[in-house]
C-alpha cells in the first residue's frame, strides 16, 4: 500500500524511508513463516491502527523514530508473528484500513 505522505528532514524532501516493508521468511515445513512488517505512520494515526492492530491480534513489537528532524515527526511501527503467511496478510490488510493512502 503506496503512502503519499509529504515528509522534510532538514527542510529537504524525504522520501526514501515512507514506504511500508512486509517481510515473509524462514518458512517451517508446515506452511508457517516469521512474517513482519514496518509501517510508516504519522502520529494523529498512530491510536486508530494500534486499536486495529489489536482488533486483528497482531503484536506490535517496536513503535520508534529514526529520523529527530522529520517534519512531520514520523514513527515506524513494527508488527510480526509466526503463522501462515495468508492469515497474517488477511488480518494486516484489515488493520491498515484504518490509514490514509
Amino acid at each position: 500500500m503506496p503512502r503519499d505522505i509529504e515528509v522534510a528532514v532538514q527542510g529537504r524532501p524525504f522520501k526514501s524511508e515512507t514506504d511500508m516493508e512486509i517481510h515473509f521468511e524462514a518458512f517451517h515445513e508446515d506452511g508457517t513463516a516469521l512474517n513482519h512488517a514496518e509501517i510508516v505512520l504519522l502520529p494523529d494515526e498512530i491510536p486508530a491502527f494500534t486499536l486495529a492492530l489489536g482488533k486483528n491480534d497482531i503484536p506490535i513489537s517496536a513503535l520508534h523514530n529514526h529520523w529527530l528532524s522529520a517534519e512531520p515527526p514520523i514513527k515506524y511501527l513494527h508488527v510480526q508473528t509466526v503463522e501462515k503467511p495468508e492469515s497474517f496478510a488477511k488480518r494486516l490488510a484489515e488493520a491498515l484500513k484504518v490509514l490514509r493512502t
